[in-house]
């Protein structure tokens, strides 16, 4: 027979739970209900606990006694690798540090709807059944990039946020690949510019996003002010998570910087001009290119003739002058090439 699903769900609200339970028995998942922390682990991991452990637990933050972080702490300090969804009402950036210091697999902001209930099991369970099997061609590929860049040590670190990128399905490697692709082009350029870090940081531009709630991030219709605001912080997250790399500062700087506007209209904190890292203000013209060139879900692709007008247009506004000058100054023939690009993850020489 095939292993049936169970979920474990922790709340200390009784309609929480309940609404959990109705959403797993209606998609046919198995379930087991705490009211605590201490019940759960006890229940999970003590000396009574059932031999088969949950294929996932959603657990809630805020609760007496043990927190949700402290669960994850002491379930990891049991040996138990059960991926945990953490869920709560408040979200900010101490939060999603601790999210993914502990090793949380996933956050999702309350309310939460059934339909990303389902989505979190649905995408959890699949990589649980995929881990052991390798890293897809082009996973290793972009890793491997990451290690020509860098030294061993910080190869390994890069390595692992791209793969936190990946399981978290944050950004297609292949939008990484073309924009650290166009990035490098373009400081070709420009003076005063270290390929390398322009490299890493248009690869990593949105590994912040890892700790970005599921029902946020992968919401299907528009944003409320408070999930945007909580959208925004994943500029913050990706700093905090790249700066205690030795050698990475400077590429964690362009990490937060990356949506600011030349005319500081930007976020996250309305820089203008050449405060904007020379890195932060090249990336945000080459990811404004490669968003018009591909495929979009509410729009097909457009082409660089329609994308280079859009960018002399936002010229001295969203954008650098100096910068969308030398974009421009690029070969369409070099452009289409990267445009054509599928496996391959390195810049073209």
């Amino acid at each position: 027979m095939p292993h049936s699903p169970c979920v474990a769900i922790i709340d200390d609200d009784d309609k929480v739970r309940r609404f959990f339970e109705d959403v797993l028995e209606e998609k046919g998942y198995g379930y087991r209900s705490f009211c605590s922390c201490a019940d759960a682990l006890s229940g999970l991991c003590g000396a009574g606990a059932d031999t088969t452990p949950p294929d996932l637990i959603f657990s809630d933050v805020r609760m007496d006694g043990m927190n949700g972080f402290e669960f994850l702490r002491s379930l990891r300090n049991a040996k138990c690798n059960t991926p945990v969804v953490l869920i709560s009402g408040h979200f900010d950036l101490s939060c999603a540090m601790e999210a993914i210091g502990y090793g949380a697999a996933d956050y999702l902001l309350k309310p939460t709807l059934p339909d990303a209930i389902e989505s979190a099991i649905a995408r959890h369970l699949s990589t649980c059944e995929t881990e052991g099997r390798g890293r897809t061609p082009a996973e290793l590929a972009f890793s491997m990039d990451l290690f020509k860049l860098t030294n061993r040590t910080m190869g390994r670190q890069l390595a692992a946020l791209s793969n936190s990128m990946s399981e978290k399905r944050v950004e297609t490697l292949e939008h990484s690949r073309r924009v650290a692709s166009y990035a490098v082009l373009t400081g070709r350029r420009i003076a005063q510019v270290d390929l390398k870090e322009l490299e890493i940081g248009a690869m990593l531009h949105d590994i912040g996003k890892v700790g970005v709630p599921e029902n946020v991030l992968n919401k299907a219709g528009s944003l409320n002010r408070e999930e945007w605001r909580i959208m925004k912080l994943h500029a913050a997250i990706g700093r905090d998570l790249l700066m205690p790399i030795p050698g990475m500062e400077n590429v964690a700087e362009m990490v937060y910087s990356h949506h600011e506007n030349f005319n500081g209209t930007g976020y996250p904190r309305g820089l203008a001009g050449e405060e904007i890292s020379l890195s932060a203000r090249i990336f945000s013209v080459v990811d404004a290119f490669d968003a018009i060139t591909s495929d979009r879900p509410y729009r097909a692709a457009r082409s660089s003739g329609i994308a280079r007008a859009e960018l002399r247009r936002m010229s001295g506004t969203q954008f650098d002058p100096a910068v969308v000058e030398a974009f421009l100054g690029i070969p369409d023939s070099d452009l289409q090439a990267i445009m054509r690009l599928s496996g391959e993850l390195s810049v073209p020489n």
